[in-house]
């Protein structure tokens, strides 16, 4: 396995904004299509109502691919996690917005970060056969305030507890 590096280090957020397209409906309604944000740059998003400038580690545009977000965003994080250091990948946004699109993709043609990162996973395990893993993994979904485990869809509403004994 080729050295890699991993992300800016253990302790380190970093926010990633990724813009989708106008939806088919939304074209075909004639919806207002002016731009409400102007991305500027590679980490700048002007938001053309009100000229207010936000700054993030990223913004990607429309045409993004997801093998780029996932090379950029997530590849350098599972470099990190096969090291040992923990990682979490949060999507947030409206419904509508391209969360599942950009975390699970279409499988077997734009693979989203999911996939393409439990490939990496494995073949990094797969390359390493000196070493012994131990893999946690959680895939959680909170939506309309439900906590959901996305990976045993029979657990739903979850609550969620600081301490067992006191809640």
């Amino acid at each position: 396995m080729s050295a890699k590096t991993g992300g800016k280090g253990p302790e380190n957020i970093r926010v990633h904004v990724r813009m989708r397209p106008f939806t088919e409906k939304e074209k075909s309604l004639h919806v207002d299509l002016d731009p409400i944000w102007q991305i500027e740059g590679s980490n700048q998003l002007a938001d053309c109502s009100n000229n207010k400038n936000y700054f993030f580690d990223r913004v990607y545009d429309e045409y993004t691919s997801n093998e780029r977000i996932f090379t950029e965003v997530a590849e350098p994080m599972i470099w990190d996690l096969m090291e040992g250091i923990n990682g979490s990948i949060f999507c947030y946004g409206q419904t509508g917005s391209g969360k599942t699109f950009t975390m699970q993709g279409n499988i077997k043609k734009l693979p989203g970060i999911i996939p393409k990162a439990i490939d990496t996973v494995f073949s990094y395990i797969e390359e390493t056969p000196e070493r012994q893993y131990l893999l946690r993994i959680s895939y959680l979904e909170i939506y309309n305030e439900c906590l959901n485990d996305l990976l045993n869809r029979k657990t739903t509403q979850l609550k969620i507890v600081e301490d067992k004994k006191k809640g």
